[in-house]
């Protein structure tokens, strides 16, 4: 995802192409869009792919983040277009430059990117509930909310898992915050 991502922030900070204008536009759309609203395309996309219930199904459609594109398209448009001229001149690719130049630099974007990135995944429910109905792709989001019944719940069970949950979608934020 971070690759993807930094590639098409990249492109849309630095080249000037046909209709960028309209794609960033999109871009801004799709993270504004409630996922709800696509979720239907999307498993019929994921249907048509033979991807349901599969890692792929669950992986996927988060890969590409229109919300982290635009973070990465601002912090790649926020470097002095006279850098990327100069390494030109130099003799550098586009590739290089991209690479060896601003991914060095763009370390607190990828530490917010990966956080937020990892989060989303972490603490989606939805998505894996209607992608994945094999045991052994059940997310703990999900599987804390198959063991919840109104006849039985083992509420020690619940909190030691809905606590777990959160530790571990915690523990990354407390590392990279600064």
């Amino acid at each position: 995802g971070l690759l993807v991502n930094s590639l098409a922030g990249f492109a849309f900070a630095v080249f000037e192409f046909p209709g960028k204008k309209v794609l960033f536009l999109l871009v801004l759309v799709s993270f504004m869009m409630p996922f709800e609203a696509i979720v239907i395309p999307l498993y019929t996309l994921m249907r048509g792919l033979g991807w349901v219930d599969t890692y792929a199904a669950l992986i996927m459609p988060d890969v590409a983040s229109g919300l982290v594109i635009f973070l990465f398209r601002q912090f790649f448009a926020g470097i002095p277009k006279e850098i990327y001229e100069a390494a030109r001149v130099d003799g550098a690719s586009w590739w290089t430059i991209w690479w060896r130049m601003t991914m060095p630099l763009s370390g607190p974007t990828l530490a917010t990117a990966s956080l937020m990135m990892f989060i989303h995944q972490w603490d989606s429910f939805f998505w894996p509930l209607v992608a994945a109905s094999k045991p052994d792709l059940t997310v703990i989001q999900v599987a804390i909310a198959r063991n919840l019944t109104l006849e039985q719940s083992n509420l020690g069970s619940l909190f030691a898992a809905a606590s777990t949950a959160v530790l571990v979608a915690m523990i990354p934020f407390m590392l990279l915050q600064r």
